[in-house]
């Protein structure tokens, strides 16, 4: 310590920044340092003693406070002090909202005492959301914080349940990406009458990671039957293992009479056609595979092709 202090600032910021050997006791004495910059490359350095975090947490610099709240190693220590001292609102309390090492408790204590939507939302995203506070934050009507908690992965299925019949499509989708939505909510969007929800939902990896909900069969049937070919195209993308050679001709044919209407110089449902402008969507380089070979869309023919009625229809 007493080395380190004689040093330049230079030095002992090079010391914090170290991958390893260093010590508690340095890391805590420097958290004293004189200098901003020593003290504030504590506050942003990795796994620093949860001590030297506190320490900084009533720093007189609101730069430094500021990246402890932002910290991935800060204690739950600091990160109450400094909601205490600069809560209900502002930079630093939202930061500690979004700060994965904040506490349910500690979320309790954010909702009851800030009515900042910034702050309310944030606190909707995150993972340790209780339940209950999840239901009174859906029961209050607030689109932002609605939204917030169609995104949480921690959301309960009585939340995304809810929020699965919401009016907003854009939300709908939402829980449709959400890897905790559950199996009855999965058929139900299946349904959906917007095309990119039932689109997220055929784009559901599988197999499904970290615990996400398997796509049920119930949805896969609705979604082998759905009119978007986008939709199959997804479908058959990550699901392509439960696709019979007869589901693949037909989805191959749907596709190619959907290609034929390119070549119709001013297609007859122009500009209405959600045909045409869903041709515009279509992974080029999946069609050429599904093609046969010398098929004449294969090649730059199709992506001309593709280019031209793009056009064509922005021209209109």
């Amino acid at each position: 310590v007493k080395r380190l202090q004689k040093s330049t600032p230079e030095e002992r910021i090079e010391y914090v920044n170290r991958r390893g050997g260093r010590s508690t006791e340095c890391m805590n004495a420097l958290a004293q340092d004189s200098v901003v910059d020593v003290r504030m490359a504590i506050a942003k350095a990795t796994a620093p003693p949860p001590d030297a975090l506190e320490a900084l947490a009533v720093d007189p610099v609101f730069e430094v406070r500021l990246a402890v709240a932002q910290s991935p190693w800060a204690p739950i220590d600091a990160l109450t002090q400094l909601w205490t001292s600069e809560g209900p609102s502002g930079a630093i309390a939202l930061s500690v909202t979004r700060n994965a090492n904040t506490t349910s408790a500690l979320l309790d204590r954010i909702l009851a005492e800030s009515d900042e939507p910034e702050v309310v939302a944030s606190a909707a995203r995150h993972r340790a959301l209780s339940e209950t506070n999840q239901i009174k934050l859906l029961n209050g009507g607030d689109f932002q914080n609605e939204f917030a908690l169609a995104g949480n992965r921690s959301s309960v299925p009585a939340v995304l349940m809810k929020l699965a019949e919401h009016e907003n499509h854009n939300l709908r989708r939402t829980v449709a990406c959400n890897p905790s939505i559950p199996a009855e909510a999965i058929v139900r969007l299946a349904r959906d009458e917007n095309a990119s929800i039932r689109r997220a939902l055929a784009g559901r990896p599988y197999p499904p990671s970290d615990g996400a909900t398997p796509l049920p069969e119930a949805a896969y049937a609705l979604l082998l039957e759905d009119t978007d070919p986008i939709v199959r195209e997804k479908l058959l993308r990550f699901h392509g293992w439960r696709w019979t050679k007869e589901e693949r001709d037909v989805f191959k044919n749907d596709l190619l009479e959907l290609k034929d209407s390119l070549r119709r110089v001013g297609h007859p449902d122009f500009p209405h056609s959600s045909e045409a402008r869903l041709v515009r969507f279509i992974n080029i380089d999946f069609v050429r595979k599904l093609c046969e070979s010398g098929d004449p869309l294969e090649g730059d023919a199709l992506e001309d092709m593709l280019t031209e009625h793009a056009r064509f229809l922005e021209s209109g």
